[in-house]
């Protein structure tokens, strides 16, 4: 009779401290920190390289350049949007001021499009990957050179490129970042436009991107953001070009970026993305045509490689000069480093 309330009674307390136990353990579960996880191994980013030669590249930044940048960042994750209806194109089309219905085409790649012409200027829309264009449909050349310098200052510039976007495209403005200027000036001989000084420059560019994360959304190019506008010297709309094709939202995961040493080390992995402003036709090239890169300053930016991408991943925009063959003097140089750790 003894043993058996002896064992009936280790039964009971074994209850209690068991129940007591799961109590606790339920209780600092539910009060603990949820933290980020920080990881490391993110998968391999993929770019093309359009140029199959090998530079010498030489980098003269510091480990203090480095200082500004976080130790862990998350890869962006792309969500689509559905296409634009016509009902939303027309709408945009209003708030640039056109009346008229647009011409109906359709592109291999980019799918189909519609355009709105005026006497000066056209409005491009592809209503599949949601790109914007608002485009001179003269030679621009007159519109930039006539233009009255007013000497606006860049936070002029930046507030309104801010309010124009918000205003023709129906966007918040609290969701609309600024990341950079790009002056520029026309060039003759080039198609496109030179990168200059603040001071002598004939156009202004501001890029923007979409909220989605703390640092820009840059594309393959490195020197165009998600959206950026065009002004000239008198504060006048240029051009226009806004990619509305996602939403981006953090991932789950923040994984390790490169420190000043490991982007030492991993130099030679840097995938060339512009020469001479974008002037340069990188397959054109010939292995061998350049003959060393200097980086001299560095930023972290998203990259956005294709609309197909699943995730945004962070790399690090290089910027410097090169020699090239057929160029007397060195040409600015773009490139883009994978930003993640491989340690």
């Amino acid at each position: 009779m003894i043993k058996k309330i002896k064992l009936k009674t280790i039964l009971i307390i074994l209850f209690v401290l068991v129940s007591v136990a799961s109590l606790f353990f339920i209780f600092y579960s539910n009060n603990k920190k949820v933290e980020t996880p920080k990881q490391t191994g993110f998968p391999s980013l993929k770019m093309d390289s359009y140029y199959k030669g090998n530079p010498a590249i030489e980098m003269s930044l510091k480990d203090t350049d480095f200082d500004n940048f976080p130790k862990f960042l998350p890869y962006l994750k792309q969500e689509p949007l559905n296409p634009f209806s016509l009902s939303e194109m027309s709408t945009i089309a209003a708030n640039f001021g056109y009346k008229t219905d647009p011409f109906e085409a359709n592109d291999v790649t980019k799918g189909k499009f519609y355009v709105w012409s005026g006497d000066t200027f056209s409005l491009i829309i592809y209503s599949k990957i949601r790109n914007i264009e608002h485009t001179p449909s003269i030679n621009p050349k007159p519109l930039i050179e006539n233009a009255i310098n007013k000497q606006l200052d860049d936070n002029y510039y930046k507030n309104l490129a801010i309010n124009l976007v918000s205003e023709k495209f129906g966007v918040s403005k609290d969701n609309l970042k600024f990341s950079n200027f790009i002056y520029l000036k026309t060039e003759s001989g080039l198609e496109n436009y030179r990168v200059t000084t603040k001071e002598d420059s004939e156009i202004t560019q501001v890029n923007l991107y979409f909220s989605g994360g703390s640092f820009p959304i840059f594309t393959t190019t490195g020197l165009n953001s998600q959206i950026y506008v065009q002004f000239t010297r008198d504060g006048e709309v240029l051009y226009i070009n806004a990619s509305f094709f996602s939403e981006y939202k953090n991932g789950e995961n923040e994984y390790k970026i490169k420190d000043y040493n490991e982007v030492k080390e991993t130099i030679k992995d840097a995938i060339l993305v512009g020469l001479n402003d974008s002037n340069v036709n990188l397959p054109d090239l010939k292995s061998g045509d350049i003959r060393k890169i200097k980086i001299n300053s560095v930023s972290l930016v998203y990259l956005q490689d294709s609309l197909s991408s699943d995730v945004l991943q962070p790399v690090f925009l290089l910027q410097g000069t090169a020699s090239v063959t057929g160029f007397v003097n060195e040409i600015s140089a773009s490139l883009y480093l994978p930003a993640y750790s491989n340690k």
